[in-house]
């Protein structure tokens, strides 16, 4: 089993680093949770997704895994992927995701960092797109829970009344899934069995 130990802390420098593990195993899927920093509602300014999906579709061809989905919200964006080649590690390519595409944001962007700014300021950090750590990552193995994921995700935003139906929302792969143009490219989910 390879596991990735990421450390992360709550921001607040009293508060002690704690461990979380990732498990980069073979043939799993990994559902993916991140949030803006102190969860601000950034993430879809203009310009803002498409330097993200832009950042996550250069990720996916550097560490050649599947994107079943994604949805951007406001604050936070959900990702489903299974990695093709093994070994894996979640941890380098959430890197390279989050941090591609938030300096790419702070450049197009640069009124950002004063709304971003990391207080008080750490050692390598004076303002932060992506909230430190490397957020929630849940390993599926199983067709019934990715699909459930898969709809979890699609559902978003129609659960935080962002749109009336998945379809409406831009920033989602639910249009792959309806043989629609995507803003990036989704591998349509084909799991159904195991």
């Amino acid at each position: 089993m390879l596991v990735d130990k990421v450390m992360w802390t709550s921001g607040n420098s009293e508060t002690p680093r704690k461990q979380r593990q990732t498990f980069n195993e073979p043939h799993h899927s990994h559902f993916l949770t991140f949030s803006t920093y102190h969860k601000a509602h950034v993430l879809l300014r203009p310009g803002v997704p498409e330097l993200f999906l832009q950042a996550l579709d250069e990720a996916r061809a550097k560490f050649d895994f599947n994107l079943y989905a994604y949805v951007l919200m406001p604050d936070h964006a959900h990702l489903i992927l299974q990695p093709r080649t093994s070994p894996y590690s979640i941890a380098q390519i959430l890197q390279s995701v989050k941090g591609v595409s938030s300096k790419r944001i702070f450049e197009a962007a640069p009124d950002l960092r004063d709304l971003l700014r990391v207080t008080p300021p750490q050692r390598h950090a004076t303002h932060r797109f992506w909230e430190a750590g490397g957020g929630h990552d849940r390993n599926i193995l199983y067709a019934r829970t990715v699909w459930k994921a898969i709809e979890y995700v699609h559902l978003n935003p129609v659960r935080k009344s962002l749109c009336d139906a998945p379809g409406d929302w831009p920033w989602s792969s639910v249009h792959a899934y309806e043989e629609r143009p995507t803003a990036v490219h989704v591998d349509v989910c084909d799991w159904t069995s195991f």
